[in-house]
């Protein structure tokens, strides 16, 4: 029984709560709820398997006791008075420990196969598909930023400035000013336009850069997700759960049944002649052990008084 709580401890369950949690991060960003219920339920199965081992461990110290102290008297009283008391209490012992143990037994396999049947299927199939999801979603954003790429504005083309013919200086100097300011106003134009279109294809190549490095991530994810989720599929359920375990469970059962049944049979076979030739033996036991208390208590108020007189001398 310790070999099988002691490997489904250091073995399965540590190895599943290993896995499960070294991909923590993905299972709670895609199923927190999922993740949550697994988690649970693993030291569940746990804490169930300890519980197994206590009960089976503590039948057994019960045992012990039981035969340890018929084995202390029975050499000393041939017809022992509370042989009867030992024996009944061997086959209370035997059906409250086997019942204790075989419930704990049902809590761990109806715990182990809501796990491994319903739980931990449920939570691959919900992360596997929310990352399915969140990977085509970020995909798409990728794609619509790489589209979304605009033209860089060009700069203005400007005549060179050419004086009329015929005009005097003044207007020479108007036309001058004139083209200038037309000048500085399709630059300004210009850099409104080219800073714009700088500020927004910096976010977009900032977002695309890390658009990708997204996609990267989800893709590792993805495959660590995987590998894990085939760990722990290969981890020796039958081995470990289906077949050792409670095969060892039932060995010890099974002798708790043996001691009860071989109990009570004894006290059924007995007739109604073995029933009062016990019980006179038994009394007159009892009266044999009365009379060696009443000399010893005698004795013991004789050695007193002498005590009493030395003392007084």
């Amino acid at each position: 029984m310790g070999e099988g709580v002691a490997s489904l401890q250091n073995e399965y369950v540590l190895e599943a709560i290993k896995q499960v949690d070294s991909i923590k991060s993905t299972l709670m960003t895609n199923d927190r709820e999922g993740y949550a219920a697994v988690k649970d339920i693993l030291f569940t199965i746990l804490d169930t398997a300890k519980d197994i081992q206590m009960s089976t461990e503590t039948a057994q110290q019960a045992f012990s006791r039981n035969t340890g102290k018929i084995a202390r008297y029975i050499g000393k009283r041939p017809v022992w008075t509370y042989q009867h008391k030992y024996s009944l209490r061997t086959t209370g012992d035997c059906i409250h420990y086997s019942e204790i143990t075989m419930g704990h037994f049902i809590k761990e396999v109806t715990a182990f196969e809501k796990y491994a049947d319903v739980l931990l299927p449920a939570l691959k199939q919900n992360t596997a598909v929310a990352m399915k999801a969140r990977l085509a979603k970020t995909t798409k954003q990728c794609t619509a930023l790489e589209n979304a790429k605009q033209e860089e504005p060009s700069k203005p083309v400007i005549k060179q400035f050419v004086a009329d013919e015929g005009a005097d200086e003044d207007e020479v100097d108007e036309a001058k000013a004139a083209y200038k300011k037309m000048v500085q106003a399709k630059y300004a134009i210009y850099h409104r336009k080219h800073t714009a279109w700088l500020t927004a294809e910096t976010h977009r190549k900032s977002s695309l850069v890390m658009c990708h490095d997204s996609v990267k991530t989800q893709n590792a994810a993805a495959i660590k997700f995987n590998k894990v989720v085939a760990a722990v599929a290969a981890l020796p359920r039958d081995q470990k759960i289906v077949k050792s375990f409670p095969e060892s469970l039932a060995k010890e059962i099974s002798h708790y049944d043996k001691i009860a049944k071989a109990a009570s049979a004894q006290k059924v076979d007995m007739t109604d002649k073995e029933q009062a030739t016990t019980l006179a033996a038994n009394k007159k036991a009892v009266a044999f052990s009365d009379a060696n208390d009443k000399k010893a208590a005698v004795r013991s108020a004789e050695n007193t008084k002498v005590k009493q007189v030395m003392i007084g001398n």
